[in-house]
């Protein structure tokens, strides 16, 4: 960062400048002229502007470059606009710029996750056996719009920790819940399935699929119910 961001003396040239309409070379002048007296702590100007500028290193051109055109479409906003970017800067909301950046990091950390299949597979744990008290639940009649809770209870009778990589529901109806721990061998854990019946009628049969390091490969659970208008 330049050391004119930093210093008090500056602020009152910089209001000056986006105060007024001016070219961009102008502003890249003044803020030539500020610098080294500055970062120098001169107090009498060199002989002109020209041999400040050329004395400059390139990447602090570059930099004064950048933050002049900065400061020079922000003397160019619109009243709206001025309004629009304080009221955001206020309430701390984003700008566009910055959502954007946000997604992009967000889209690249999902391409460079490994996924539930790909984790269990690098982790090659040794396969266990579960036991379900019941793989199909009947939550019987419901009327549209309720909001359903399930459980199924399991325990891990094999001689390995179990772990469940993923509970998938094909269904954007049926969101599951279930514990990220390993479950040790005779304990006894569940998983809780969350139906919202909006919009459904008549019979129902849901589907959850668990990837787990089990001997079956995947394992398969129901719910069935019948939904009244």
């Amino acid at each position: 960062m330049l050391p004119f961001y930093n210093k008090f003396n500056t602020i009152a040239m910089l209001s000056n400048i986006v105060s007024h309409s001016c070219s961009l070379f102008s502003i890249v002048l003044m803020l030539g002229l500020s610098f080294p007296l500055i970062a120098q702590d001169k107090s009498t100007p060199p002989d002109s502007i020209e041999e400040i500028w050329k004395a400059l290193p390139e990447e602090e051109k570059d930099d004064l470059m950048k933050f002049a055109e900065y400061l020079y479409l922000k003397s160019k906003e619109s009243d709206e606009e001025k309004e629009e970017r304080i009221y955001k800067a206020d309430n701390n909301i984003p700008s566009e710029e910055t959502v954007d950046k946000i997604m992009e990091y967000s889209r690249y950390l999902t391409a460079t996750q490994d996924t539930p299949q790909e984790r269990m597979e690098k982790e090659d744990i040794p396969t266990t056996i579960v036991r379900f008290k019941t793989r199909s639940l009947d939550f019987g009649e419901a009327k549209e719009g309720e909001v359903i809770q399930l459980t199924y209870h399991f325990t891990n009778t094999g001689k390995h920790p179990l772990v469940l990589y993923d509970v998938t529901t094909p269904c954007g109806c049926t969101v599951a819940d279930w514990s990220k721990e390993p479950i040790l061998p005779g304990e006894t854990q569940k998983i809780n399935v969350t139906f919202d019946t909006k919009t459904k009628k008549g019979k129902q049969t849901k589907l959850v699929k668990i990837l787990a390091n089990t001997e079956e490969k995947e394992i398969s659970l129901f719910i069935k119910g019948n939904i009244l208008p």
